[in-house]
């Protein structure tokens, strides 16, 4: 199984470039203040003012906490990882129950974003923004990154409730409190459950190795 330390990275790379549109807005808002006159530029500053609302809330509620929960599942990886090359159990039954709890917990992190202010913006027209790097980043933002963010966790999901957690379900009982011996064994051995865990690893890895080029 790889490593999600490139996942963490990406969502990284996603929260800078949050704060890099931020940064952009703030300082177009500066350039508005200077000509509140123009009833476009009011326009301007009301929507701008929005956006950097509904990124500080995604930010704050879904990339933060986001980066938390794979980092979790990064751990908890690179213990199961031990355990998977090791040809002895070194890891107590207590924790290597927590490390695949933790791991298969829920699959893929659900992003639910913040649109309402892009929405708003598009109704009005893109020509909104005067700056036109400006426009372009929160565009790309919304209109590509965002998506595809979502597409990429629903897919995980999908894989992980669809083709894995059935697999678990019919051969151990994985959330109780403590995993027996027999059923590490089973985690360990079973060909079903681990081609799927490799194969949900190799999607990840593929997909993490897209995001990174984008």
């Amino acid at each position: 199984m790889i490593s999600e330390n490139k996942f963490s990275k990406y969502l990284i790379y996603a929260i800078g470039e949050i704060i890099l549109v931020v940064i952009g807005i703030l300082i177009a808002l500066q350039i508005n203040n200077w000509n509140q006159s123009k009833i476009q530029h009011k326009k301007e500053v009301v929507i701008l003012n929005e956006l950097i609302k509904g990124l500080e809330s995604d930010l704050n509620n879904e990339f933060i906490p986001g980066l938390a929960y794979y980092n979790e599942s990064k751990h908890a990886l690179n213990k199961l990882d031990e355990f998977y090359k090791s040809n002895n159990i070194t890891i107590s039954n207590d924790s290597l129950t927590q490390y695949y709890q933790t791991y298969l917990r829920n699959g893929e992190w659900n992003f639910v974003f913040n649109t309402a202010a892009f929405g708003n913006l598009k109704s009005m027209g893109l020509d909104v923004i005067t700056n036109d790097s400006l426009r372009s980043k929160i565009s790309t933002l919304y209109s590509y990154e965002y998506p595809d963010l979502k597409e990429r966790g629903s897919r995980g999901m999908s894989f992980y409730q669809n083709q894995l957690k059935p697999v678990l379900n019919d051969k151990i009982e994985l959330f109780k409190p403590v995993l027996s011996n027999e059923d590490l064994i089973i985690l360990k051995n079973d060909k079903q459950i681990t081609n799927r865990l490799k194969d949900l690893n190799r999607w990840r890895k593929h997909l993490l190795i897209s995001l990174e080029k984008n």
